[in-house]
């Protein structure tokens, strides 16, 4: 609770990313309001942390944090969410990134459906074979790249000021 915020906000920068890294491999329900209150007010780099802790943590409600963070964030903050939900265990996990690819922002969809490369449940496949033959020709793109490899989020890049994700 409230001594856990308190220590995470005191710590250097350098202990700082390590502490939220830990909490997420706690699995500590009691670390989702820490790591939800610094992914939106923290440092870069604590912010950082602090999303792809929430992927690690798992768990319904640091699901729905991270879906927030996919329909709010910034481009940095959306492609974080992305990353860690495409490396989270969680079952609802798939469930935000399938919700993503619907996304009105062609790129963070897009990033969605790269993430989805590496699944294989029932929903992903209806979802690629959907973007396969959508009259966008990227969507097709991205399903073929998606389909090549497990690591597709991690081949985001981000844009300048305008704050689009590209893929």
């Amino acid at each position: 609770g409230p001594l856990l915020l308190d220590a995470v906000q005191s710590a250097d920068p350098n202990s700082q990313a390590e502490l939220l890294s830990a909490l997420g491999e706690t699995h500590d329900p009691a670390a989702l309001s820490v790591l939800s209150d610094v992914a939106k007010t923290g440092s870069y780099d604590a912010r950082q942390a602090a999303i792809r802790s929430l992927g690690s943590l798992g768990g319904p409600e640091a699901m729905k944090a991270l879906s927030d963070i996919l329909r709010s964030g910034g481009a940095v903050e959306t492609a974080s969410a992305i990353q860690a939900l495409a490396e989270s265990n969680d079952p609802g996990a798939e469930k935000a990134l399938l919700a993503a690819v619907a996304d009105p922002r062609p790129d963070v969809a897009e990033a969605a459906l790269r993430s989805l490369g590496d699944r294989d449940g029932e929903d992903v496949k209806q979802v690629m074979s959907r973007a396969l033959t959508s009259r966008d020709p990227k969507h097709g793109k991205v399903v073929r790249i998606a389909q090549g490899g497990p690591d597709a989020a991690r081949g985001l890049t981000l844009a300048g000021p305008g704050g689009e994700v590209r893929a």
